[in-house]
């Protein structure tokens, strides 16, 4: 069992590492997870016994990490291959230069110069044919699932993937591709719950007003008020082979849940949390009830309201949620409908938005 410590009860904005450099101390957080990379390199195994099934073990393969960061995946990649006895390069793409030097370092001592490091935004890489993905590696993951932009990343590296072909029809926004690739975590999902939590409300509210910032991502253990809801959703794959369909608004989400209070209380806001299926039988998961034990990369998402809002023993609750976009940023809105209406909170990201560029 290992535990993350030194952070509890204090909020934390979500990382951006799309538009911004992670310091050492993020990698070495993410780095020190074991569990979460155990899962993942039973999900590398499972997706080589997958490919090695459908080639006859004819073919070598090619594994990309996007997003490489200091390495723990790709050992996990080497590992995987030597485990299943697969002939095959790896790749890691980062464009952290910080992280470069120890990938570098760590392809010189450990790994026997067995891969190639890219030093570049995974979206301006562009490898020959034959070298494309036949499995995409990431931990692009945030506490929502996609708050950290998990989709757009890997929208930009879909050039990397081999394909078996495009249509590609009168409209031009909009394409689809048939890749013979296999995406590790293939899916995700992310849930919400109406949460009462007043130390977290007047925690964040104090930050608010330091740093004009509405949402941060807390690692306090508030009272959940409601078991998790399913909402907006995002499907990166579902197979080795898979349809993507894109279009300028595809990853933009709206759902309308329904709750009913436990207890009478004031609602404070709204909590987050996501699922992932690596591949087949792995799964990585912050749900309460579901949690992955040992896991402590993510910690619950919180998504406010300005003040708090009583509700009734018994009474329906309505939240409408929104994941929107425009060319340069992705953000959420959130109010509620019942039993009273609010303000939609962030209209158009004015106080919390991650930028793609």
């Amino acid at each position: 069992m290992y535990k993350a410590t030194g952070y509890e009860d204090i909020p934390y904005l979500p990382a951006a590492p799309l538009t911004e450099t992670l310091s050492y101390n993020t990698y070495s957080t993410y780095a020190s997870d074991r569990r979460k990379y155990r899962r993942y390199l039973c999900a590398l195994k499972s997706a080589l016994a997958n490919f090695v099934w459908k080639t006859a073990g004819e073919k070598s393969i090619v594994i990309m990490v996007l997003g490489a960061g200091r390495g723990p995946l790709v050992s996990a990649s080497i590992e995987a291959l030597s485990s299943c006895s697969v002939h095959g390069k790896v790749y890691a793409v980062e464009k952290n230069p910080n992280a470069i030097v120890t990938l570098n370092f760590l392809n010189r001592t450990k790994w026997d110069n067995q891969v190639t490091v890219v030093f570049s935004d995974m979206r301006d890489f562009h490898p020959s044919d034959e070298n494309k993905a036949d499995i995409v590696v990431s931990e692009l993951l945030g506490s929502f699932g996609d708050n950290e932009l998990s989709p757009e990343c890997l929208d930009g590296a879909l050039h990397l993937m081999k394909v078996l072909f495009a249509a590609i029809p009168f409209n031009p926004m909009c394409y689809r591709i048939l890749a013979d690739c296999i995406s590790i975590p293939c899916n995700y999902t992310s849930y919400i719950a109406p949460i009462h939590s007043p130390k977290l409300h007047q925690t964040v509210r104090q930050q608010a007003l330091r740093e004009q910032q509405i949402m941060a991502d807390p690692l306090a253990e508030p009272m959940y008020f409601h078991l998790v809801i399913n909402v907006p959703s995002f499907n990166q794959v579902s197979s080795s082979h898979f349809v993507i369909v894109n279009n300028l608004s595809s990853n933009d989400r709206f759902k309308e849940l329904t709750f009913f209070a436990k207890e009478s209380c004031d609602l404070s806001g709204l909590v987050g949390f996501f699922n992932a299926e690596l591949f087949t039988g792995s799964t990585l998961n912050i749900l309460p009830n579901r949690h992955t034990p040992g896991l402590f990369s993510w910690f619950p998402i919180y998504f406010p309201f300005k003040d708090p809002i009583f509700v009734k023993k018994g009474e329906k609750i309505v939240i409408d949620f929104w994941r929107a976009s425009n060319a340069r940023q992705v953000w959420y809105e959130w109010c509620m409908v019942k039993p009273i209406q609010t303000p939609i909170m962030n209209c158009n990201g004015r106080s919390s938005a991650i930028r793609k560029i």
